[in-house]
Protein backbone atom coordinates (compact mmCIF):
# COMPACT_ATOMS: atom_id res chain seq x y z
CA UNK A 1 0.00 0.00 0.00
CA UNK A 2 1.15 3.40 -0.70
CA UNK A 3 1.62 6.08 2.21
CA UNK A 4 0.92 9.58 1.66
CA UNK A 5 5.04 10.48 1.86
CA UNK A 6 5.78 8.99 -1.45
CA UNK A 7 3.12 11.30 -3.33
CA UNK A 8 4.88 14.29 -4.97
CA UNK A 9 4.45 18.10 -3.28
CA UNK A 10 1.21 19.30 -4.27
CA UNK A 11 -0.75 15.54 -4.55
CA UNK A 12 -2.89 13.86 -2.09
CA UNK A 13 -3.13 9.97 -1.53
CA UNK A 14 -6.83 8.55 -1.66
CA UNK A 15 -7.48 6.44 1.49
CA UNK A 16 -9.06 3.15 0.79
CA UNK A 17 -12.58 3.40 1.78
CA UNK A 18 -14.19 0.72 3.71
CA UNK A 19 -15.17 -1.94 1.42
CA UNK A 20 -19.01 -2.21 1.93
CA UNK A 21 -21.84 -0.72 4.37
CA UNK A 22 -20.96 -4.16 6.83
CA UNK A 23 -17.19 -3.36 7.00
CA UNK A 24 -17.83 -0.13 8.07
CA UNK A 25 -20.15 -1.02 11.04
CA UNK A 26 -17.95 -3.42 12.13
CA UNK A 27 -14.86 -1.09 11.83
CA UNK A 28 -17.22 1.80 13.66
CA UNK A 29 -18.24 -0.43 16.52
CA UNK A 30 -14.72 -1.79 17.42
CA UNK A 31 -13.86 1.87 17.13
CA UNK A 32 -16.42 2.91 19.76
CA UNK A 33 -16.36 -0.25 21.95
CA UNK A 34 -12.78 0.83 22.12
CA UNK A 35 -13.67 4.17 23.33
CA UNK A 36 -16.56 3.00 25.33
CA UNK A 37 -13.90 0.54 27.44
CA UNK A 38 -11.73 3.53 28.20
CA UNK A 39 -14.18 5.43 29.58
CA UNK A 40 -15.78 2.54 32.21
CA UNK A 41 -12.00 2.15 33.32
CA UNK A 42 -11.65 5.71 33.83
CA UNK A 43 -15.06 5.65 35.26
CA UNK A 44 -13.80 2.94 37.45
CA UNK A 45 -11.29 4.88 38.41
CA UNK A 46 -12.62 7.49 39.74
CA UNK A 47 -14.99 5.95 41.48
CA UNK A 48 -12.98 3.81 43.34
CA UNK A 49 -11.22 7.35 43.96
CA UNK A 50 -14.56 9.23 45.06
CA UNK A 51 -15.66 6.57 47.37
CA UNK A 52 -12.37 6.23 49.33
CA UNK A 53 -12.03 9.99 49.79
CA UNK A 54 -16.11 11.02 50.15
CA UNK A 55 -17.64 7.34 51.77
CA UNK A 56 -14.94 5.93 53.21
CA UNK A 57 -12.64 8.73 54.56
CA UNK A 58 -14.94 11.40 54.83
CA UNK A 59 -18.65 11.61 55.32
CA UNK A 60 -19.03 14.16 52.45
CA UNK A 61 -22.16 15.10 50.47
CA UNK A 62 -23.07 14.94 46.91
CA UNK A 63 -23.07 18.67 47.47
CA UNK A 64 -20.56 21.04 48.87
CA UNK A 65 -22.82 23.71 49.98
CA UNK A 66 -22.33 27.41 49.40
CA UNK A 67 -21.87 28.51 53.13
CA UNK A 68 -18.72 25.85 53.62
CA UNK A 69 -15.75 28.38 52.41
CA UNK A 70 -12.17 28.90 53.67
CA UNK A 71 -13.07 31.39 56.20
CA UNK A 72 -16.23 29.43 57.43
CA UNK A 73 -14.83 25.70 57.77
CA UNK A 74 -17.55 25.86 60.36
CA UNK A 75 -20.36 25.34 58.28
CA UNK A 76 -18.99 22.39 55.91
CA UNK A 77 -20.53 19.10 56.33
CA UNK A 78 -16.89 17.32 56.15
CA UNK A 79 -13.12 18.71 55.66
CA UNK A 80 -13.19 21.84 54.03
CA UNK A 81 -10.63 20.81 50.96
CA UNK A 82 -12.46 16.81 51.13
CA UNK A 83 -15.81 18.98 51.08
CA UNK A 84 -14.84 20.41 47.69
CA UNK A 85 -12.57 17.67 45.98
CA UNK A 86 -15.91 15.43 46.55
CA UNK A 87 -17.83 17.74 44.53
CA UNK A 88 -15.63 18.22 41.77
CA UNK A 89 -14.92 14.62 41.61
CA UNK A 90 -18.65 13.85 41.71
CA UNK A 91 -19.21 16.15 38.67
CA UNK A 92 -16.17 14.44 36.67
CA UNK A 93 -18.30 11.40 37.32
CA UNK A 94 -21.97 12.39 36.03
CA UNK A 95 -19.91 13.77 32.87
CA UNK A 96 -17.99 10.36 32.33
CA UNK A 97 -21.26 8.53 32.78
CA UNK A 98 -23.38 10.71 30.21
CA UNK A 99 -20.39 10.19 27.45
CA UNK A 100 -21.08 6.52 28.32
CA UNK A 101 -25.03 6.92 27.22
CA UNK A 102 -24.23 9.21 24.40
CA UNK A 103 -21.67 6.01 23.13
CA UNK A 104 -23.79 3.22 24.10
CA UNK A 105 -26.77 4.95 22.18
CA UNK A 106 -24.43 5.47 18.97
CA UNK A 107 -23.71 1.72 19.34
CA UNK A 108 -27.22 0.27 19.33
CA UNK A 109 -27.98 2.51 16.40
CA UNK A 110 -24.73 1.61 14.18
CA UNK A 111 -25.65 -2.17 15.21
CA UNK A 112 -28.85 -1.69 13.78
CA UNK A 113 -29.15 0.36 11.05
CA UNK A 114 -26.43 -0.06 8.19
CA UNK A 115 -24.31 3.08 7.25
CA UNK A 116 -24.54 4.40 3.80
CA UNK A 117 -22.74 2.09 1.05
CA UNK A 118 -19.15 4.04 0.27
CA UNK A 119 -19.62 2.93 -3.35
CA UNK A 120 -21.84 5.32 -3.88
CA UNK A 121 -19.39 8.04 -2.89
CA UNK A 122 -15.68 7.24 -3.96
CA UNK A 123 -14.33 6.81 -7.05
CA UNK A 124 -11.65 3.46 -8.18
CA UNK A 125 -8.69 5.52 -6.91
CA UNK A 126 -7.90 4.27 -2.99
CA UNK A 127 -4.19 4.40 -2.86
CA UNK A 128 -3.65 6.57 -5.86
CA UNK A 129 -1.77 10.19 -5.36
CA UNK A 130 -4.43 12.58 -7.13
CA UNK A 131 -3.65 16.96 -7.61
CA UNK A 132 -7.44 17.04 -5.67
CA UNK A 133 -8.88 14.96 -3.14
CA UNK A 134 -12.54 15.19 -5.16
CA UNK A 135 -10.57 13.02 -7.76
CA UNK A 136 -11.29 10.82 -4.69
CA UNK A 137 -14.80 11.29 -5.07
CA UNK A 138 -17.33 9.46 -7.90
CA UNK A 139 -18.36 12.71 -9.58
CA UNK A 140 -20.08 11.62 -12.35
CA UNK A 141 -23.42 13.09 -11.25
CA UNK A 142 -22.82 15.90 -8.58
CA UNK A 143 -26.09 16.17 -7.58
CA UNK A 144 -26.15 12.24 -6.22
CA UNK A 145 -22.65 12.92 -4.67
CA UNK A 146 -23.67 15.73 -2.59
CA UNK A 147 -26.80 13.59 -1.60
CA UNK A 148 -24.44 10.78 -0.71
CA UNK A 149 -22.31 12.82 1.84
CA UNK A 150 -25.06 14.84 3.02
CA UNK A 151 -26.88 10.98 4.28
CA UNK A 152 -23.08 10.15 4.91
CA UNK A 153 -22.70 12.78 7.33
CA UNK A 154 -26.24 12.91 8.72
CA UNK A 155 -25.91 9.50 9.61
CA UNK A 156 -22.27 9.75 11.71
CA UNK A 157 -24.26 13.50 13.50
CA UNK A 158 -27.27 11.08 14.37
CA UNK A 159 -24.60 8.23 15.58
CA UNK A 160 -23.00 10.44 17.98
CA UNK A 161 -19.76 10.70 15.62
CA UNK A 162 -17.72 12.79 13.44
CA UNK A 163 -17.69 13.13 9.51
CA UNK A 164 -14.48 13.13 8.20
CA UNK A 165 -15.03 13.50 4.69
CA UNK A 166 -12.61 11.02 3.11
CA UNK A 167 -13.07 8.81 5.87
CA UNK A 168 -16.66 9.02 6.63
CA UNK A 169 -17.83 7.89 10.30
CA UNK A 170 -15.30 8.49 12.52
CA UNK A 171 -14.86 8.76 16.28
CA UNK A 172 -15.06 12.28 18.15
CA UNK A 173 -11.04 11.83 19.12
CA UNK A 174 -9.97 10.62 15.44
CA UNK A 175 -8.77 13.48 13.26
CA UNK A 176 -10.03 14.15 9.65
CA UNK A 177 -7.26 14.16 6.51
CA UNK A 178 -6.86 17.76 6.58
CA UNK A 179 -8.14 19.45 3.04
CA UNK A 180 -5.07 20.00 0.54
CA UNK A 181 -4.06 23.87 0.55
CA UNK A 182 -4.46 25.94 -2.48
CA UNK A 183 -1.38 26.15 -5.08
CA UNK A 184 0.73 29.45 -5.81
CA UNK A 185 -0.67 29.63 -8.88
CA UNK A 186 -4.48 29.47 -7.71
CA UNK A 187 -4.44 30.59 -3.82
CA UNK A 188 -8.10 31.12 -3.22
CA UNK A 189 -10.52 28.86 -2.02
CA UNK A 190 -13.89 28.95 -3.24
CA UNK A 191 -17.06 27.65 -1.44
CA UNK A 192 -17.68 24.55 -3.40
CA UNK A 193 -16.74 21.09 -2.57
CA UNK A 194 -14.45 21.12 -5.91
CA UNK A 195 -14.93 21.13 -9.99
CA UNK A 196 -16.63 18.63 -11.91
CA UNK A 197 -13.91 17.26 -13.66
CA UNK A 198 -11.84 16.49 -10.62
CA UNK A 199 -9.88 19.91 -9.99
CA UNK A 200 -9.54 21.37 -6.50
CA UNK A 201 -11.88 24.56 -5.45
CA UNK A 202 -8.92 27.30 -6.23
CA UNK A 203 -8.72 29.80 -8.62
CA UNK A 204 -5.93 32.68 -9.35
CA UNK A 205 -6.73 35.53 -6.57
CA UNK A 206 -7.60 37.94 -9.39
CA UNK A 207 -10.68 35.76 -10.11
CA UNK A 208 -14.28 35.56 -8.80
CA UNK A 209 -15.65 32.54 -7.89
CA UNK A 210 -17.44 30.65 -9.96
CA UNK A 211 -21.62 30.77 -8.68
CA UNK A 212 -23.29 28.38 -10.75
CA UNK A 213 -23.21 24.64 -9.97
CA UNK A 214 -22.78 23.62 -13.70
CA UNK A 215 -19.48 23.07 -13.63
CA UNK A 216 -19.05 22.78 -9.54
CA UNK A 217 -20.25 20.61 -7.08
CA UNK A 218 -22.25 22.73 -4.25
CA UNK A 219 -25.65 22.93 -2.97
CA UNK A 220 -27.79 25.12 -4.81
CA UNK A 221 -28.91 27.78 -1.62
CA UNK A 222 -31.64 29.59 -1.60
CA UNK A 223 -32.21 33.63 -1.61
CA UNK A 224 -30.79 35.02 1.66
CA UNK A 225 -27.69 32.18 2.03
CA UNK A 226 -24.54 31.42 0.89
CA UNK A 227 -22.72 28.06 1.13
CA UNK A 228 -20.46 27.14 3.80
CA UNK A 229 -17.11 25.67 3.27
CA UNK A 230 -17.14 22.71 1.32
CA UNK A 231 -20.40 24.08 -0.57
CA UNK A 232 -22.61 21.12 0.77
CA UNK A 233 -24.52 23.21 3.15
CA UNK A 234 -26.51 26.92 3.26
CA UNK A 235 -26.49 29.36 6.11
CA UNK A 236 -27.24 32.89 6.27
CA UNK A 237 -23.43 34.91 6.10
CA UNK A 238 -21.31 35.94 4.15
CA UNK A 239 -17.44 37.20 3.52
CA UNK A 240 -14.16 34.97 4.24
CA UNK A 241 -14.77 35.10 7.92
CA UNK A 242 -18.07 33.54 7.04
CA UNK A 243 -16.41 30.55 5.56
CA UNK A 244 -13.69 30.48 8.11
CA UNK A 245 -15.46 29.91 10.69
CA UNK A 246 -18.07 27.27 9.30
CA UNK A 247 -17.14 23.81 10.31
CA UNK A 248 -17.90 20.80 7.57
CA UNK A 249 -21.65 19.75 8.25
CA UNK A 250 -22.21 21.71 11.22
CA UNK A 251 -22.67 25.30 9.47
CA UNK A 252 -24.50 27.36 12.26
CA UNK A 253 -24.51 31.74 11.72
CA UNK A 254 -22.25 32.72 14.50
Amino acid sequence: MRQASQCQPGFSLCPAPALSPLTQRDDLLSSLNSDKQTLLLQATRILSAYQSLCRQQNSCPYECPASCSASNQSSCPCPFIACFECDAQLKVILTVNASLSRLQASIDRITNELPPDPSLLFSNRSNTCVQSIVQCFNTSSSTALINSIKSDAKFCDDSGLKYCPLLGCVSQNTPCIPLTACPIDRPQRCPFFGFKDGRPPCVPRNETCPTSTTDTIKTACPAGQNPCEGGLQCAAGSGAAFHRVRVFFRCSER
